[in-house]
């Protein structure tokens, strides 16, 4: 099944495929975002890695800034 199957409000966490599919890069690509800190942390559970839907939709919205960036207000 595709990824965008599982894309809809009902579905907290979100896997790998789900994240790239709505960032449209490679699933390397989020881990390595991941791994260098530059998008919300991942959740475990177990062995599984996921992503909370909502602070990914909001870190989409907020311009995908590097997690703990400092931002400043616009002048």
């Amino acid at each position: 099944m595709e990824a965008k199957a599982f894309m809809n409000d009902n579905v907290l966490l979100w896997n790998v495929k789900m994240v790239a599919a709505k960032l449209g890069c490679s699933l390397m690509h989020v881990r390595r975002l991941s791994e260098t800190g530059q998008m919300p942390a991942a959740v475990r559970v177990g062995t599984l890695v996921r992503w909370r839907r909502v602070e990914i939709e909001e870190w989409i919205a907020g311009g995908c800034k590097r997690q703990g960036e400092a931002t400043c207000p616009p002048k």
